[in-house]
């Protein structure tokens, strides 16, 4: 496991700062990426997002969404499964 020092001492291991490609991570998508990940049309991503189900934030003119968004809105639809 390979070890990455930050300035402050603070260690971060690579797997956790860094994903397959030894790109950092996502902190936000693109709505067709967010579409991709989630398996849905861009018209039941927008029905999402103005129901107030999925959290979104502008950046200038684009749409992006927070990946803990995603996982929130995920759990949720779980937990409504489990709940019937």
């Amino acid at each position: 496991m390979a070890e990455m020092r930050a300035s402050g001492g603070t260690t971060y291991h690579n797997e956790d700062t860094h994903d397959n490609n030894g790109d950092p991570p996502q902190a936000v998508l693109t709505v067709a990426e967010t579409c991709e990940r989630l398996r849905i049309s861009k018209t039941k991503f927008y029905d999402l997002k103005r129901a107030k189900e999925l959290e979104t934030m502008k950046i200038g003119r684009l749409t992006r969404v927070p990946i803990d968004s995603i996982t929130k809105y995920i759990n949720e639809q779980r937990d409504a499964e489990k709940g019937r």
